[in-house]
């Protein structure tokens, strides 16, 4: 696989301040096709805050070919943060979405802030809906899998796919939180869980990737995609002061990973007014067609928007 070849197209789409749950950010891009489409539409699943900062799911429709464009924008979103007290009280997050017999299964981070800033506090929930419908419901007020033994700090972004007949899903794992000159610092890195139904989860502390020495602090958002011949797994990870960059492994059998972030082949923007100046980060990768096509996320953690770069798809 050669790390060249990106051509970055720019920002897809960003709130434009309208909408009351949409004030900012197009966080964590999900793209999938559109249901029965066989041509270029694909939907597009991701995360907006409202003036308090709480994250809600939005979707619009874009079409992909030569000049990749938003088709349609859903005015209401399709998941909102949960009631006070609750695993997802302050937010909601898109992270996955599975076809399961008749329904759509979206895998979601919903979080709650800590009692100082910027702590806080993640877990995975569950929302199913009616096959193609976007009529998401939870599937439980609580959390499929929340704090463990292995993964002390939190829980979040799962990719979730099938593996024969059982499931699996890569994971952010949080290990621990530091304090340095009175500033906390997150640590977590990415995990891998299995299961029979896609509900119950079992978790062993088995490490997808870790931390690359030690001033590494942040592997985040992990994205898995099937090749012929074998396994790549998209992801950010965060080395202070620099922000997210974008992360690259390789795998036979999609449990042991081979990182060579050198192959990523996508870094922030040398402008320093562009809006990926800062950080490239929440990587998704689509093949369609000839092409693939890499949406991410860039400073501010996706304030602007999302983005989308693009390559042939003879890479890897």
């Amino acid at each position: 696989m050669s790390a060249r070849g990106w051509e970055k197209l720019g920002l897809l789409f960003g709130p434009d301040g309208s909408m009351p749950w949409a004030r900012t950010h197009a966080q964590l891009p999900l793209v999938v096709p559109a249901p029965g489409d066989a041509g270029d539409r694909f939907h597009a699943y991701f995360a907006s805050r409202d003036a308090d900062n709480r994250s809600h799911v939005g979707l619009v429709t874009i079409e992909l070919g030569d000049h990749p464009r938003v088709l349609s924008v859903e005015r209401e979103p399709l998941l909102t943060p949960g009631p006070v007290g609750t695993f997802d009280a302050d937010g909601v997050y898109p992270s996955s979405l599975v076809r399961a017999g008749s329904e759509d299964r979206l895998y979601y981070i919903g979080w709650m802030r800590g009692a100082r800033g910027p702590l806080f506090l993640s877990a995975i929930g569950l929302a199913t809906a009616p096959a193609g419908s976007h009529r998401f419901s939870r599937h439980s007020a609580a959390p499929i899998v929340d704090r463990g033994q292995h993964d002390p700090c939190l829980v979040t972004s799962p990719f979730v796919y099938a593996d024969g007949e059982s499931w699996r899903m890569v994971y952010v794992s949080g290990v621990s939180w530091t304090e340095t000159a009175g500033e906390l610092h997150s640590h977590y890195n990415l995990k891998i869980a299995t299961s029979r139904d896609g509900i119950s989860w079992t978790r062993d502390g088995l490490t997808a990737v870790d931390f690359k020495d030690a001033a590494e602090t942040n592997i985040a958002r992990p994205c898995v995609v099937r090749t012929e011949s074998g396994w790549q797994l998209w992801f950010c990870a965060a080395s202070p002061p620099a922000k997210y960059r974008m992360g690259y492994a390789e795998s036979a059998d999609g449990i042991t990973w081979r990182r060579c972030d050198e192959l990523a082949g996508l870094d922030p923007s040398p402008d320093p007014a562009a809006f990926d100046s800062d950080m490239v980060a929440y990587p998704w990768v689509v093949r369609h067609r000839d092409t693939e096509f890499l949406f991410y996320n860039g400073n501010g953690f996706g304030r602007d928007g999302f983005a989308v770069a693009r390559r042939s798809a003879t890479h890897g």
